[in-house]
């Protein structure tokens, strides 16, 4: 069945009125018709089973016929702070991640970054459809958002007391993630291609870091980030 993130004021009792672009994807690409069914997800945890009365390119009307909460959220809440790797691969980091369940994305400047982005960057926009695309596609109940690009030691400021911080890194004064003791709250850092330079992980360590190795084997960027928000997630229990 197909999902769509709507606006929670398309819902009007009983009733949804969808437009713009999700009413032409409906007539338009999909060719729904009436009869059909859709669920519809206002990104505060509520889906809506929506039969559809009638559809055009301009308007489509719903009669909802379900009302529930869908238990697709994890109860671990992580924000993956990803340095940004080379060409589209951003693009898979940010689908992956928000399919394993992943709360929120924010791009990471470190001092060996290649690839770097300011506050105003039309990819953030861009990054911030794949990702809603990703939530409809893996059933999740609110779309991640992915926020404006942050230095290490910005990022590092911004942590709260109840957030752990966890880096993957090469570091020889690392530990297996699977030794960690994993909080609710984390922030996972991943550095660029080049690595996190000294001076960043002294500083990630004087701030209460956990240093931490995902495996005797070197991983890209773009690959580390995926791995390790699967692997805390699993640790956690969300992935049974």
């Amino acid at each position: 069945m197909q999902r769509f993130f709507v606006d929670p004021e398309v819902i009007r009792g009983d009733m949804a009125i969808l437009t713009d672009a999700i009413s032409k994807q409906l007539y338009n690409v999909l060719r729904q018709t009436p009869g059909q069914e859709i669920t519809l997800l206002d990104n505060t945890g509520t889906a809506y089973l929506a039969i559809i009365e009638s559809c055009s390119s301009k308007e489509t009307r719903c009669l909802i016929s379900k009302t529930w909460q869908p238990d697709t959220e994890p109860n671990t809440h992580i924000v993956l702070f990803q340095a940004i790797p080379k060409n589209q691969r951003m693009d898979i980091v940010l689908q992956k991640a928000t399919e394993l369940g992943v709360s929120a994305f924010i791009p990471l400047i470190c001092e060996h970054s290649v690839v770097r982005i300011d506050a105003n960057s039309s990819k953030i926009e861009r990054w911030q459809r794949i990702v809603q695309e990703a939530a409809e596609q893996s059933g999740r109940a609110r779309i991640p958002e992915v926020q404006h690009p942050k230095t290490l030691a910005e990022a590092l400021a911004g942590s709260v007391e109840d957030t752990q911080v966890i880096i993957p890194c090469l570091s020889r004064n690392t530990v297996p993630l699977s030794q960690v003791s994993l909080s609710e709250k984390l922030h996972i850092f991943i550095g660029p291609e080049g690595g996190f330079s000294a001076q960043e992980l002294d500083i990630a360590k004087e701030r209460g870091a956990h240093l931490v190795s995902l495996g005797k084997r070197i991983l890209r960027s773009e690959t580390a980030g995926i791995v390790a928000s699967a692997l805390a997630l699993y640790q956690r229990g969300e992935l049974d």
